[in-house]
């Protein structure tokens, strides 16, 4: 398969940059005279030397002004379609080296044998991030070698490309920029299994009191029966993050997220003696609950994850419009309990999402489907949840407000480096 996009790439290549083919060594002799190619023995697979080709660069020991331009351009490297036909070389693979270079760089030990299983390539990992050190040149080799795929392949002949459109500078200072953000989009999962663990031994009460007297028990009820369904679910989540690929997620997360679900589960618990408090009966089934997790079935883990984040959002917002419209007591102070809880989750999905959501595009798909799925849930609440609103006197539009400024601090907190969430303890006074 390698070989067939060598083949096919190469040709291409060849139909691409024929118009430099004449023109470039027009240049070349038009500048010193000299001869068009510069060959040198460099070291294929299995350390076999061949005959590589490319434009020459230099005279007498100094770069001329058409070379310098070849160089910055990467336009020297033409030549090397002709080792690609040849079976010497790959599109993409690690750089040729001469026999001079393996012993200066120290990469004639054995440890380096696995660098010369496969061929050199025109460009690669260490040709794009070129200039850094040996070191980081032999770390982008092993990257490749472990984690070649197509797709890879395909991404870094794209860049290749840009460099030969826009010049090495400014293409590589966007990949050191790119590997910036992908740093600081690093998050430390400890402290939030830490925070879970020592929330998970919590005690549930034994009884809440008798409140289905009240005008509005039944409404109530039927509204935290669909929100107790909905908090009853999470364990494909789980499943799901333990088989994930995507860089920043490790054993940690796992089992954050893992306590995370249990605590999604207590507040079943407690929503479960919320509900019979009321004097209603639980649900096995509703439309939206199956919609969702319909929906969920089909979705990857970031756009789960994102659902997630909204339903947080729905609960912060929700359950302390409800617990502001209540009598102080029992109910109440569940209801506070677990929007508590929901503001640490909101903050949990949150870092994740940022961790996803580094560079302008997955920021403007982020906020686009972020959007959308926040209309979506303020419409099932406004079907779902208007009895018990209109029996607590809580109008639609409150409840509009509410949301729509808790949905768009928590994307601006998404879209932050630095983060800080002080609209949730804004949030908070409002209410009170």
């Amino acid at each position: 398969m390698k070989r067939l996009m060598d083949i096919s790439l190469a040709i291409m290549g060849f139909i691409v940059f024929l118009p430099l083919w004449i023109f470039v060594p027009l240049l070349i002799k038009w500048e010193d005279g000299g001869s068009i190619f510069f060959r040198q023995m460099r070291l294929g697979r299995f350390k076999r030397p061949f005959l590589m080709y490319k434009f020459r660069t230099m005279r007498d020991g100094s770069v001329t002004k058409i070379g310098s331009w070849l160089r910055r351009s990467g336009l020297d490297e033409i030549p090397q379609f002709i080792n690609i036909l040849k079976g010497e070389m790959s599109i993409v693979g690690p750089r040729a080296l001469t026999m001079e270079d393996v012993v200066r760089l120290g990469w004639d030990h054995r440890y380096y044998i696995r660098r010369w299983h496969i061929k050199p390539g025109i460009t690669g990992l260490g040709q794009l991030y070129a200039g850094r050190s040996a070191h980081h040149s032999w770390l982008f080799d092993k990257t490749y070698l472990k984690k070649s795929t197509l797709a890879l392949d395909l991404q870094i002949v794209a860049l290749s490309f840009l460099m030969n459109l826009l010049g090495k500078p400014p293409v590589r200072a966007w990949l050191y920029g790119h590997s910036r953000r992908r740093h600081w989009c690093r998050e430390n999962w400890q402290p939030w299994e830490t925070l879970f663990k020592a929330r998970m031994n919590r005690s549930l009460p034994s009884e809440v009191a008798d409140y289905s007297q009240q005008p509005w028990s039944l409404p109530l009820a039927n509204s935290l029966a669909i929100f107790q369904l909905g908090e009853s679910g999470g364990g494909t989540i789980v499943r799901q993050v333990q088989n994930s690929r995507i860089e920043g997620i490790n054993s940690t997360y796992n089992r954050a997220m893992a306590l995370f679900v249990d605590e999604e589960h207590r507040h079943a618990e407690l929503l479960e003696h919320c509900v019979r408090s009321l004097g209603g009966q639980l649900i096995e089934h509703n439309w939206t609950a199956k919609l969702f997790v319909v929906g969920r079935r089909m979705m990857g883990l970031r756009l789960k994850v994102l659902v997630l984040l909204a339903a947080e959002v729905v609960g912060i917002c929700y359950y302390k419009l409800l617990a502001s419209r209540l009598p102080h007591g029992q109910l109440r102070t569940i209801l506070e309990a677990i929007a508590q809880d929901e503001e640490a989750h909101l903050r949990f999905h949150s870092a994740f999402l940022r961790m996803c959501s580094h560079g302008v595009l997955r920021v403007l798909v982020f906020r686009a489907i972020w959007r959308l799925v926040t209309l979506g849930a303020a419409m099932v609440v406004s079907i779902d949840h208007r009895r018990a609103l209109m029996a607590l006197d809580i109008p639609l539009a409150v409840v509009w407000r509410r949301w729509m400024y808790l949905v768009r601090e928590t994307e601006a907190q998404v879209i932050n480096r630095q983060p800080d969430y002080q609209f949730l303890h804004r949030a908070n006074l409002d209410y009170t």
